[in-house]
């Protein structure tokens, strides 16, 4: 109202004293502030909300089953954060890495070529900062899981996690890397146990919403392959400790309704968290009520904000129900899972950034790539036991039945295919979308122990 007021102040006084003009400004300023009104009632269920669900979760830790018995105490974020500065210190020294000694380290680290190959640079990266990558990983072994809080404020900015996954993330390429250094020393069971860390990494990951899941689901890719490649060499008993360990990541992976349940939270902080009241700020945690603060934005995108709100938020909904569906239903819902928009709604859409609505349910794709992780882990599990029986019995058994996952929508498909002293121990045949997407076919490749 005072900046329509000051608005008329300035305005040619000729136009002022025409009583017509003075109508329609009189009009507009009814209209402007009648919306005003109306947009901020209309989204106040969904600000309490949001603050609610923030505050509920940074206040207590996500339980999870440990994979390594006992579990060190505190969560995921106490462990890492002492080891936050070695983390940084070694993604700069990564990001210093010529193109080509970078791609031959990613063939290192997939298995592709072989560690002597790990060009010289790599080698004295990880030498630096194996304390920080350690602390890392042990810190998975924790009791329970939380995301540290620097993971939130990022989530407040214009182009969130670029200061806080990245550190993670490169972190479990190194741990990934010294993994390969004692496979090829022969330290197979020091090896298996380090990609184990990994795989409960991504686990881990995937509490944090979508972004942790789709980084946590490559990290896993190259951990399917190391431990399937260490499985296959490992001594029984640490074999016999992976059927366990498998199992207790998959149980404690999140299902994709609980990641698109973290995700709506952390979507609708970047994009809406701006339109909180002061009041409502001061509830939040002080870093984060700082980050808001120095991120102003108009009157227009303010209303914008809050007409399109309770799009997203049916949006948001309407995924979190679909992706609880058996497969095929859950496919087929995924592919339009938003309302529809209307005139009006488009070009708030629009105004507030072009694809901004679409962008938030391209998610199908991400959905086939969840499940093509948790088969991996199927398959890994399935690989244990299967070797196990064979290192008992002296034979390949003639299948193999996995119980679910809590969580899980379907059960484990896995099939054996024999071939003399060697078996393959594969998941489900994928379609060729499928196998796009999940880039790494869930299969094991065993073995027979001659010496048995």
């Amino acid at each position: 109202m005072m900046k329509a007021e000051g608005l008329m102040f300035h305005l040619p006084q000729i136009l002022v004293r025409a009583p017509q003009v003075r109508r329609c400004v009189v009009v507009l300023v009814a209209l402007a502030a009648t919306g005003s009104f109306y947009f901020k009632h209309r989204v106040a269920p969904l600000q309490e909300v949001l603050v609610t669900d923030t505050v509920a979760l940074l206040s207590r830790s996500i339980a999870r089953p440990a994979h390594v018995t006992p579990a060190l105490p505190g969560s995921f974020a106490d462990g890492v954060l002492p080891h936050w500065a070695g983390l940084g210190d070694a993604q700069r020294q990564m990001g210093e890495l010529s193109h080509a000694d970078w791609l031959l380290g990613m063939a290192v680290l997939s298995g592709e070529q072989p560690y002597p190959r790990l060009p010289a640079g790599f080698k004295s990266i990880l030498r630096k900062s194996r304390p920080a990558v350690e602390g890392l990983l042990r810190a998975t072994r924790a009791s329970s899981t939380q995301p540290p809080n620097c993971l939130w404020e990022d989530s407040l900015r214009k182009n969130p996690c670029l200061r806080v996954y990245p550190r993670i993330y490169f972190g479990a390429h190194l741990g990934l890397l010294d993994a390969r250094r004692l496979l090829s020393e022969g330290n197979v069971d020091a090896a298996l146990e380090e990609g184990m860390d990994v795989l409960a990494l991504s686990r881990d990951l995937a509490h944090f919403g979508v972004v942790g899941d789709l980084l946590g689901i490559r990290l896993s890719r190259w951990a399917f392959r190391l431990c399937a490649q260490a499985l296959d060499a490992a001594s029984p008993m640490a074999k016999s400790y992976a059927v366990h360990q498998f199992q207790l990541i998959e149980a404690g992976t999140p299902s994709m309704a609980t990641v698109m349940k973290r995700e709506r939270l952390f979507r609708q902080l970047g994009l809406f968290a701006k339109t909180l009241s002061p009041t409502q700020r001061k509830r939040l945690p002080k870093s984060m009520q700082e980050t808001l603060a120095r991120g102003g934005h108009s009157f227009l995108e303010d209303q914008a904000l809050r007409f399109v709100w309770p799009s997203a938020e049916a949006g948001f909904r309407e995924v979190q129900a679909a992706v609880a569906l058996p497969a095929q239903e859950r496919d087929q819902r995924l592919r339009h899972p938003w309302p529809g928009l209307g005139t009006l709604e488009r070009a708030a859409w629009n105004y507030l950034g072009g694809a901004t609505y679409d962008s938030l349910w391209d998610f199908q794709s991400y959905d086939v790539r969840h499940r093509c992780a948790a088969m991996r882990l199927s398959v890994l599990r399935a690989a244990a036991l299967v070797d196990l029986s064979q290192a008992q019995e002296g034979r390949w058994p003639a299948s193999v039945a996995l119980n679910g996952a809590p969580g899980q929508i379907e059960r484990p498909q896995i099939s054996l295919h024999i071939e003399g002293d060697t078996t393959w121990v594969r998941g489900p045949t994928l379609t060729k979308d499928e196998r796009r997407e999940c880039e790494i076919e869930p299969a094991v490749l065993l073995h027979r122990d001659e010496a048995l």
